[in-house]
């Protein structure tokens, strides 16, 4: 999401632009028939990553897109981060993990492992890669290994209130502190998808239904049964509200209380499958998903 209504999607055909939260797109200049991987957002502009190549940068009405120097030709992006103030992370699959300090000018590799995931906390970082989870204090420019997360299918990595929380779909979540790992065991399974809400509300959806848990994954009460609440998308606009989708009877759910209760909204989109979710404020009167 770039500005208010703005938003730019990456697809296998090119980019893409909506200048009102998604009511219509149009395909942008220089990137047609191009593959892109990740979207990040820095000092007011757009960086794309392409499946093969450098990122691009945007001009400020996006009618050009131009490569990053610095990146190597042959880079594959997994992953991209924009820290603020010029900082940001791109990983790669060859090249290791690489940091810009200045917007994307120059780029030095940090780490040269395969990373998969990116989320931060200020300028704490966690990288999920093909062996467990890395952490960085200062904003990518040093990293060390956490100890290796007791899970088989690592899919998902998340933070709650600071910490790293990882997940798969057969495996119990696991949150990590200062003692190492901690499985949390209640936790139902399979997953269909795991949640954070603001203020650090855990979410998990599963064939069987939606739960909700306020103690960090110690245990979980179901808040919508059966496949009503089986989702595989959750956003919230701020501490009330929120909404997830779709079910299998393609409805989504709408939340005012923090999760605590959902009701069902018909999906605006018909039977088009659902990819991504995403609140962003409007008006004062109006919030728009």
């Amino acid at each position: 999401w770039d500005t208010a209504e703005t938003v730019i999607a990456a697809t296998s055909l090119g980019l893409v632009r909506s200048p009102n939260a998604g009511r219509a797109w149009r395909a942008l200049p220089s990137t047609t028939g191009m593959g892109f991987s990740a979207l990040a957002t820095t000092d007011g502009e757009v960086l794309a990553a392409p499946d093969t190549g450098p990122p691009v940068r945007s001009s400020q009405d996006f009618s050009q897109w131009l490569p990053l120097e610095g990146v190597p030709d042959d880079v594959r992006c997994s992953a991209m981060l924009s820290l603020g103030a010029g900082r940001m992370l791109l990983a790669t699959a060859e090249h290791g993990l690489l940091l810009s300090r200045d917007g994307g000018c120059v780029w030095s590799a940090v780490s040269p492992r395969t990373i998969l995931s990116l989320a931060a906390d200020g300028l704490r970082v966690y990288a999920g890669t093909d062996a467990g989870v890395m952490k960085s204090d200062d904003g990518g420019e040093t990293w060390t290994d956490l100890p290796r997360p007791p899970l088989h299918d690592l899919q998902r990595l998340l933070l709650v209130d600071g910490a790293p929380l990882v997940a798969g779909t057969h495996s119990p979540p696991v949150i990590g502190d200062c003692d190492g790992w901690t499985v949390l065991t209640a936790t139902p399974l399979p997953a269909t998808g795991l949640f954070v809400a603001p203020g650090g509300t855990l979410f998990v959806s599963t064939p069987d239904g939606l739960h909700r848990s306020n103690n960090r994954g110690a245990s979980w009460e179901p808040i919508v049964a059966g496949t009503a609440g089986s989702v595989t998308q959750m956003t919230f606009a701020d501490a009330g509200r929120g909404w997830a989708g779709v079910t299998p009877d393609m409805t989504v759910l709408r939340s005012r209380d923090g999760g605590q209760t959902w009701s069902e909204l018909a999906a605006p989109f018909g039977v088009t499958p659902l990819v991504a979710l995403q609140a962003i404020t409007g008006s004062s009167d109006q919030q728009s998903v």
